[in-house]
């Protein structure tokens, strides 16, 4: 039996979800990221201010935590304000949202927006945009990643190439 076979037989017990959400009105974009699992409902809501790449606004709320003293977590979140969202920006958030004082699946969850909102920021998202736009933003994808060293194929190692059209080495790329 192979791998797959043995995780389509697999019965999870207990799931854990997260779900990111988002709009943008003009040069703000707002991002509500949840986490549920069989001892969390959490949120993170995200005000992010689109042409300088930087967060300008982040509150939580927990419905549901495993403890009481969870909730004290949610005010170092306050200290996310400020942050490039850029090459770094994780190792800056650890940094600022120390293991002393912060929270593991506040961290996790986080993780994951910055993940998202990089895409939405640097990526061609399910927006209208002109051609000349969607070949912008392949091209911003493409050097956020060079500079995060965070893709195998988007390294320093193997910078890549994009032409006039936005393919990637003669061909077309899809992100």
């Amino acid at each position: 039996m192979t791998i797959k076979e043995n995780c389509i037989q697999f019965i999870p017990q207990n799931t854990r979800t997260m779900t990111i959400s988002y709009r943008q009105d003009n040069d703000i974009m707002w991002v509500q990221s949840r986490m549920q699992d069989d001892h969390h409902d959490m949120k993170l809501y995200w005000q992010i201010d689109v042409p300088k790449h930087t967060v300008i606004g982040l509150e939580g709320e927990m419905d549901q935590k495993p403890f009481e003293d969870c909730s004290q977590s949610l005010q170092m979140v306050q200290n996310m304000v400020g942050l490039v969202i850029g090459a770094g920006v994780k190792k800056n958030f650890r940094t600022r949202f120390s293991k002393e004082t912060g929270c593991t699946h506040i961290s996790e969850l986080a993780l994951a927006t910055f993940d998202f909102i990089i895409a939405r920021l640097y990526g061609p998202n399910s927006q209208d945009f002109t051609q000349a736009e969607k070949e912008k933003r392949v091209c911003e994808m493409a050097h956020f990643l060079c500079q995060n060293n965070s893709c195998t194929i988007f390294n320093q190692k193997n910078k890549p190439h994009f032409d006039s059209a936005g393919r990637y080495k003669g061909q077309e790329y899809d992100y």
